[in-house]
């Protein structure tokens, strides 16, 4: 009906307009140029609490919400052995006071609808908080209590503890976090503050003594500043500043210094991500001190490679020969050292076709000089994009806050967009040529293993594993495969294992966390000499059991059994020490080296490839690693053997962990040898 009547309206001349002039005017008619308007700079004030606090006060009364955050210098790259206490501190603020517990917190801050976050990254720990203004005085008392009544829980950090190491293990079946990480040690060095990347150990060495020594020395005003943006008066901002002027000033307090970047060799960088389909690529450059005048300019130039559907990227790998969704281009911003990326995920055989058009794109801007045409899409997207983020005051508190720390005066951001209008050919022409060379570029990829080959075209190929360190590190040990098996059944009891253990049972308490929840259950496996086994997960509603009878085995989740041949390291692992067999299966072995008082042993199956992990010195078995098929593809798992314990003459470990992106499983386990098991139990009921 509405198009009728729009046709009805054309055809009558009540607007004195023919059809077709009035499609002309819709089709050919240009909107007016943004450039007509006139912008200006939001209103913004700069001053100090009494204490010393720097502060921003931006008003913006469009809606009835107040903001504010609290910027404390100092971050990850203050964090030296303890790689990750300055992101765990941020957020133990809100696991407990001496009033309230973290579920009280919580269910205070939901109740009015606000939110408190405390986050830390390489500079800087940020607080943010948002409330309707109507309840800034609730929500400043809920803060008084988190800033200045703090109760560090050691029940609320070990569970913050596990919430960290459960990221950090999903985060190596990541491409992209993966590739990040590489990127920065690659960049900035193998012991550079900006690389000192958080692990598991260093998470769990963390103590509660080590927060509240970092909370006393970096929370003082004088290492502080206060944004306050949003609808505010005068009476609510003596409010907030009556909260933050409790803060002590410490004049002997300076950050630590951060040292020059120590860039590694020139390369290529590669993690391998085992049956992956996809490569994650970083064309990667040094950038410039965040003060540097080129930084600005070197800026805009990744906005020519990689500013969304206008940037180079974009038009070349996805428009011309579809090798990726939604590549990408920045300069990073940290205080001091930067650098430059040029991002991609890509079809796996095509990864050297798109290494190899990615950096033709940034070695051609470096040499040759942009078109007038090109120059102006970008410099209209860039000002476009910067004036429409004053639209949110956030963007203002953001940009005026984090400048002002790392060093750029707040007056220089009214004048960006006037300084992008400015950029002529040259000036891109001359940074590109200083930063962008082809002399100056590092490739990172992470990728399956059949892109490795074709990368040899790019340089030397360095390889690193997901933990971010070289596998080129390990120090050569001189000791056989034989020798090794050797050492290790002479370690759990000796050969004699095999005659007086014909049958195992091993029975435990297995707790599985997934995504923040915790579930518990019970374990058992059954085990016979030489290849019978029968095992099974028991929890609350979720059940599985698993079978082996010499090569056949069943699998039974909700009721549905799957039969599968047996794999190889299935029959390794029927009895904890079956390890030993290992040199009559069909397998390669193949002895890495030893790292960290460790030594690697990489065992090649079929369709499987596993790391073993032996204690140098008592030759125990510590953990191995391997790849499992999942409905969500596959993805990496640590297996975590400790405690170990004599039953009778023999060693067995009691405790076992199992690490995924997934779920963290932790299993007690007590063991009883040479029960009396049925054949009849190692084959599911027909």
């Amino acid at each position: 009906m509405r198009i009728i009547v729009l046709v009805l309206l054309l055809n009558l001349n009540i607007f004195n307009i023919k059809a077709e002039e009035k499609l002309d005017s819709i089709f050919n008619n240009k909107p007016e140029s943004l450039n007509k308007f006139d912008f200006k700079f939001p209103e913004y004030k700069l001053d100090f609490l009494s204490n010393g606090i720097q502060l921003y006060l931006i008003p913006d009364q469009r809606q009835a919400i107040t903001n504010f955050r609290l910027l404390i210098g100092g971050g990850a790259s203050q964090d030296k052995n303890l790689a990750g206490l300055a992101e765990v501190s941020a957020n133990m603020l809100l696991k407990g006071t001496k009033n309230l517990t973290a579920e009280q917190i919580a269910e205070k801050i939901d109740f009015y609808g606000a939110s408190i976050s405390a986050n830390a990254n390489d500079d800087y720990i940020a607080i943010n908080v948002t409330t309707l203004t109507k309840y800034l005085n609730e929500i400043l008392d809920i803060l008084d209590n988190i800033l200045f009544e703090t109760k560090l829980n050691e029940d609320e950090l070990e569970k913050l503890k596990k919430q960290f190491q459960a990221g950090l293990v999903a985060e190596k079946s990541d491409p992209n976090a993966l590739a990040s990480k590489l990127a920065k040690r690659v960049m900035y060095g193998q012991n550079h503050p900006y690389a000192n990347f958080p692990s598991e150990e260093s998470i769990e060495k963390i103590t509660i003594n080590d927060i509240d020594r970092y909370l006393k020395k970096y929370f003082i005003s004088n290492n502080m500043s206060l944004a306050i943006f949003g609808n505010y008066n005068d009476k609510n901002l003596n409010d907030i500043f009556r909260v933050f002027s409790k803060y002590q000033k410490n004049t002997e307090f300076v950050l630590d210094e951060i040292p020059s970047p120590a860039k590694l060799e020139k390369g290529v960088y590669f993690i391998e991500r085992d049956a992956a389909v996809q490569s994650s690529i970083r064309v990667v450059a040094e950038g410039v001190n965040y003060l540097d005048n080129d930084y600005e300019v070197l800026s805009f130039n990744s906005n020519i490679i990689g500013s969304g559907f206008i940037g180079r990227l974009f038009k070349t790998l996805r428009e011309k020969h579809s090798y990726t969704y939604s590549p990408s281009a920045g300069l990073s911003g940290r205080k001091y050292y930067n650098f430059f990326s040029a991002n991609a995920d890509v079809k796996a055989d095509v990864t050297d076709s798109a290494i190899s058009v990615m950096k033709e794109l940034i070695v051609d801007l470096s040499k040759n000089q942009i078109t007038e045409e090109e120059l102006d899409a970008v410099r209209k997207f860039r000002k476009g994009s910067y004036l429409m983020s004053f639209e949110n005051s956030d963007f203002t508190a953001s940009i005026l806050q984090n400048g002002e720390f790392k060093g750029v005066r707040a007056k220089n951001f009214e004048s960006y967009a006037q300084r992008i209008e400015k950029y002529n050919q040259g000036d891109i022409l001359k940074n590109a040529s200083k930063y962008l060379s082809e002399d100056n570029l590092y490739l990172i990829v992470v990728g399956p293993k059949s892109t490795k080959n074709n990368l040899e075209k790019f340089g030397n190929i360095f390889e690193y594993d997901r933990s971010i360190n070289p596998l080129d590190d390990f120090e050569a040990v001189k000791i056989k495969p034989k020798d090794l098996v050797k050492n290790y059944l002479k370690a759990v009891g000796g050969k004699k294992i095999f005659k007086e253990i014909s049958s195992l049972s091993s029975k435990g308490e297995l707790v599985v966390t997934t995504q923040g929840q915790e579930m518990k259950g019970t374990y058992l496996v059954n085990a016979q000499s030489p290849d019978k086994s029968f095992s099974v997960q028991d929890f609350v509603g979720n059940k599985q059991e698993k079978w082996i009878n010499g090569d056949k085995s069943w699998i039974k989740v909700a009721d549905l059994v799957n039969q599968e041949k047996t794999s190889l390291f299935d029959k390794l692992e029927i009895m904890p020490f079956y390890f030993a067999n290992i040199l009559d299966l069909d397998a390669n072995m193949e002895i890495l080296g030893k790292r960290n008082s460790e030594i690697y042993v990489k065992v090649t199956g079929e369709n499987e490839e596993r790391v073993y992990k032996f204690d140098e010195k008592s030759f125990l078995l510590n953990s191995y690693t391997s790849t499992q098929d999942t409905q969500i593809g596959k993805i990496t798992l640590e297996n975590i053997y400790s405690d170990y314990k004599s039953f009778g003459d023999y060693l067995l470990p009691t405790s076992i962990e199992n690490k995924s992106s997934l779920f963290v499983s932790k299993l007690k386990v007590n063991y009883t040898l040479n029960p009396n098991l049925e054949d009849q139990s190692f084959e599911p009921e027909k």
